[in-house]
């Protein structure tokens, strides 16, 4: 997986933990068993491989054909969009309505996946897209609850006010980065 496509999930993950809604996923019931953020992660796999398949084929077989290749960012908004909510829909009527996964931000982590996967990687095959999707949502689903877990254990700890809450975050997100950029320099050789 390439550094641009990490540094373009970690900053994802920044944006879901400092700057969405509380009321998307509030931060203190995040990693509690059975709650939102756990389950969007399990679902980000399948949204995002589904969405970078059809995406695929989409822009091989019907928009690069017609000169209209340009239009494949907004169509894999779409798509992941489509995919995302359509798995919450399944999911809220196999689980039930009173443990529903929150839309808003499945269908945002899907569509900055799709986006950041399609400006990053060129995968030669819709198998190879479809792989590189998974691979892609699994990342940012792990990188969404070690992100939740780290805020909801800096939250418990007595810290000045200046690094409360967003502050230190920010901190937290700048020093995964680092480690990030040092295990693609070790994997590039």
């Amino acid at each position: 997986m390439p550094a641009d496509l990490i540094a373009i999930l970690l900053g994802v993950v920044v944006i879901n933990s400092c700057v969405l809604p509380a009321s998307l996923v509030p931060p203190s019931a995040a990693m509690e068993p059975g709650m939102a953020l756990p389950r969007v992660a399990l679902l980000m796999p399948l949204v995002v491989a589904a969405a970078s398949g059809l995406g695929w084929l989409l822009l091989h077989h019907l928009l690069a054909p017609l000169r209209l290749g340009d239009l494949q960012p907004l169509a894999s908004v779409i798509l992941a969009a489509l995919f995302a909510q359509l798995a919450a829909r399944l999911h809220d009527r196999m689980v039930g309505q009173r443990r529903s996964v929150p839309r808003a931000l499945l269908t945002f982590n899907a569509a900055a996946a799709s986006l950041a996967l399609g400006a990053t990687l060129a995968p030669a095959s819709p198998a190879a897209a479809t792989l590189a999707g998974a691979w892609t949502g699994a990342a940012l689903g792990v990188l969404n609850l070690c992100f939740a877990a780290l805020g909801a254990r800096l939250d418990g700890h007595a810290l000045p006010a200046a690094w409360r809450g967003t502050g230190i975050r920010l901190v937290s997100a700048a020093i995964l980065s680092l480690g990030l950029g040092g295990f693609a320099g070790i994997w590039r050789g």
